[in-house]
């Protein structure tokens, strides 16, 4: 292996964890239980990049063989898009849709202001009670405000999520070529 845990530790100057469970003793294994409970509190935002279209599927069905609930928030294509372009990928979602486990919602974002959208969708998810909120894609947002208030924006919306113990998972469009959007 050329990148060893130590590397990252070194340039991070953090605990690297590597497995689910530290070592083999039952004090160990709950030690570091724990503390990936505690990594996953902490943390506020877990970006992907790039994300496939597999891959949040995998993402929306909670990584397993099960699909969790599932708000899609969609600032891009409407959900009939959204279905059939998942659909020419091999990932069928009608399913899910009819069984009211995925909730496919579609805004434009010029439609309302970032206040509203903030409202909005803490409304839906209050109504809707997902396990999971897809975001989708953030960097649409910009349309709807200034970029200070769009980070605010989903600042208060990241908080409101991690209140209800709601997974999230939030993309950005980026151009081929370009770095991410700092948002």
């Amino acid at each position: 292996e050329f990148i060893q845990p130590l590397t990252f530790a070194a340039l991070t100057g953090q605990k690297v964890i590597t497995g689910m469970f530290g070592g083999h003793s039952s004090d160990e294994v709950l030690a570091s239980s724990v503390e990936h409970i505690r990594v996953a509190q902490e943390n506020r935002l877990l970006i992907v990049a790039p994300a496939t279209a597999d891959l949040l599927a995998k993402f929306a069905g909670g990584l397993a063989g099960d699909f969790l609930s599932t708000l899609y928030l969609a600032f891009e294509e409407s959900p009939k898009q959204i279905l059939r372009n998942m659909r020419s990928a091999g990932i069928e979602l009608q399913l899910y849709t009819k069984n009211k486990l995925l909730l496919i919602h579609s805004e434009r974002p010029t439609f309302f202001g970032l206040e509203m959208h903030l409202l909005q969708m803490t409304k839906l998810v209050d109504q809707f009670k997902p396990h999971v909120v897809v975001v989708d894609p953030i960097t649409n947002l910009i349309s709807a405000g200034l970029q200070a208030d769009v980070k605010s924006m989903l600042t208060h919306f990241v908080d409101f999520l991690k209140a209800k113990q709601v997974t999230s998972l939030f993309t950005s469009l980026t151009l081929s070529g370009d770095s991410p959007a700092s948002l």
